[in-house]
Parts: structure tokens; C-alpha cells; sequence
């Protein structure tokens, strides 16, 4: 499938997230370069689906860390300090962009 994405011109964060929505048995490790800044987007995306909430409120209360290392190791993707902390820096303009958003819809 990753070679059908490439040859449709597909980013590498859409590929990313195509072969996440696969089951673990197709989907074959990102064949990246690890230096790419690329990588760090590539894994934020894959984790759309992991985000913990406030209490019932479905409210978006930060990523479930515990997802992030299994995500990075299914899509081959390096983990390094670098690469977390860029996921931080990801997940507090998220975070922003929600609030933003919710405050935007009281009024």
C-alpha cells in the first residue's frame, strides 16, 4: 500500500496516517530517512486518535503518552528527546487551537 501511496504522490504524513488505519499485519514499517523534520509531523498525525479527555466532558485534555512509543515502533518511526519534545510543542498548539476554538463557541 505505502508504494501505491508514493506512486499517487501522497505526502509522507498522508501515507502516515493510511497505513496507520491499517491492521498491524499490513502495515510495514516508513521506510524514512530518520534526520527527516518530517517525522516528527508524521507522528503526531498517527496519534489523532489517541487523546485523552477531561472527565465526560470530551473535552481534549493532552495526548495519552503511552500511545506514543508502540505508534512510533509500529510505524517505524526513531523516538529521541528531540522527537518527543517536538510532539509536545504539536500537542500545546493543538491544545491552544481547541481552547480558541471552545472559547469561540460560548459566546
Amino acid at each position: 500500500m505505502r508504494q501505491a501511496l508514493v506512486d499517487a504522490s501522497a505526502d509522507e504524513a498522508t501515507i502516515a496516517r493510511e497505513l496507520a488505519k491499517l491492521p498491524e499485519a499490513e502495515a510495514a514499517p516508513l521506510e524514512l530517512d530518520e534526520a527527516d523534520e518530517g517525522l516528527s509531523a508524521c507522528l503526531f498525525l498517527a496519534l489523532g486518535t489517541q487523546w485523552r479527555t477531561a472527565g465526560q466532558t470530551g473535552i481534549l485534555a493532552g495526548l495519552d503518552y503511552q500511545a506514543i512509543r508502540p505508534t512510533a515502533d509500529l510505524l517505524g518511526i526513531p523516538l529521541d528527546r528531540q522527537r518527543f519534545l517536538d510532539l509536545r510543542d504539536m500537542e500545546a498548539e493543538a491544545l491552544k487551537t481547541v481552547a480558541t476554538h471552545l472559547r469561540g463557541s460560548v459566546r
